[in-house]
């Protein structure tokens, strides 16, 4: 799926993020099957794969453009992997 779509790639680089109290960064391994989402600017974190699942980070920025790029293509791929997109509570 990710070889057939222009604004899905996998993930390369880990992923990093610091601390904000202590400045220390914290780097977490990509996975196997990670993809990124072009979002006419820049590439984002979208999917992350685990055994019988995908996951991926809440996004609630409604002022971010990038925001409807997002959920359509996450509303696709579920689409035609028949998937039924659920919250962290298990909610469809």
């Amino acid at each position: 799926m990710v070889a057939s779509d222009d604004d899905l790639r996998l993930r390369t680089e880990p992923y990093v993020v610091v601390n904000p109290r202590t400045g220390d960064r914290i780097t977490v391994p990509v996975g196997a099957a990670d993809a990124e989402l072009w979002c006419g600017e820049k590439w984002l974190p979208f999917l992350r794969f685990s055994p019988g699942r995908l996951e991926t980070r809440f996004r609630n920025d409604s002022a971010d453009p990038a925001e409807l790029a997002y959920f359509a293509k996450l509303a696709k791929i579920a689409k035609q992997l028949g998937a039924v997109l659920r919250n962290d509570s298990g909610d469809g």
